[in-house]
């Protein structure tokens, strides 16, 4: 429901004096020719704080982590209170003076989120693919990661991403869960969420409630329901089976060494690859559409047979999107290999 947050509070210029700090940076406005110092603490499991020239704190940290000790749980509504409380406790305990509750400070940032459970991480890849083709108003294309489990909306006031809890965090139990995940920043943004005046006073609490969540997520709506695909779900055996009853032994075993191959190339679009733009390793361009080719028709197989429906798609080039189409596939087929027995 939230993870980290920002909050600011202006404090006494003695605090820079405060053994905490692990380092001090000190940068130049080339613009004004004054020096700007940053005092630092940030150590892992711990909130992030920066003292700005001795005058301004700000505290960065994420709520679930400082409950839970993980933020790939949701944090309920009912446990913020609890979380807060958690928070001043750290930040007590590392400065050692007594500041208010973060609770009533301004504050700067907030990050809005919501897992779903997905059937496994193939189909994680094939939401994040199929994202791909997203445009937002005012914020364009979307950046893609390289791990193919991540894909944002970057902005300096509301950003949004789309990622695979899984292979940002390596946690047990965390594999098919995507997260969606909206970042607020600038006290101004918060102001107008909440069609607040310049000089309504506002707290952290304010920005933390389900009116506001919903409020921010809803501008990027439901990815996750909008391209979930209707399927009815084939274990990893009964997977194999139909490869292996469509195609010879031989074909499925160059079919998978291809698929794992394209993994290892960085995992590019099957446009790319079908266009020539991207390499497969080890394989000519000819090749490549021989192996497209088969997983084009191994796909309309299981159309038929009722494993797999249409994604949903707003592209108008039929051509790529049936090569676009292959790429959930190639996925499935590529994990076939730790069905394999070792050599």
């Amino acid at each position: 429901m939230y993870d980290t947050i920002g909050v600011r509070l202006n404090v006494s210029p003695s605090l820079a004096g405060n053994p905490a700090w692990q380092k001090v940076r000190t940068t130049l406005d080339p613009a004004t020719g004054e020096l700007h110092t940053r005092h630092i603490y940030n150590a892992v499991g711990h909130p992030q704080l920066t003292l700005l020239d001795g005058a301004e704190l700000h505290i960065e940290r994420s709520l679930p982590k400082a409950l839970y000790g993980t933020n790939s749980r949701e944090l309920a509504q009912r446990d913020v209170p609890e979380a807060i409380n958690q928070l001043d406790g750290e930040v007590s305990k590392i400065l050692r003076v007594d500041l208010p509750s973060v609770a009533e400070l301004v504050p700067y940032r907030a990050d809005y989120c919501e897992n779903r459970q997905l059937p496994d991480e193939v189909a994680v890849r094939r939401l994040i693919r199929q994202a791909r083709e997203v445009v937002f108003p005012r914020k364009g294309r979307p950046v893609v990661g390289q791990s193919g489990t991540s894909i944002a909306w970057p902005s300096k006031s509301m950003s949004f991403k789309l990622y695979g809890k899984f292979e940002e965090s390596q946690e047990p139990g965390t594999e098919g869960i995507v997260r969606a995940e909206s970042t607020v920043r600038h006290l101004g943004t918060f102001r107008d969420l909440l069609h607040a005046g310049r000089d309504t006073p506002i707290k952290l609490l304010d920005v933390l409630t389900p009116d506001v969540r919903t409020s921010v997520l809803s501008r990027f709506g439901d990815l996750a329901e909008r391209f979930q695909m209707t399927q009815r779900e084939m274990s990893n055996v009964s997977f194999a089976s139909e490869l292996l009853d469509y195609f010879p032994t031989s074909r499925v075993a160059t079919l998978i060494g291809f698929c794992v191959l394209w993994q290892l190339s960085g995992s590019p679009s099957a446009v790319q690859v079908g266009r020539g733009e991207k390499r497969v390793l080890g394989y000519s361009r000819a090749s490549v559409y021989r192996q497209l080719g088969d997983l084009r028709r191994f796909r309309k197989h299981l159309i038929e047979k009722g494993y797999e429906s249409e994604r949903l798609s707003d592209s108008s080039n039929r051509h790529e999107q049936g090569l676009d189409e292959v790429e959930e596939l190639a996925d499935r087929i590529a994990r076939l290999r730790e069905y394999l027995p070792a050599a």
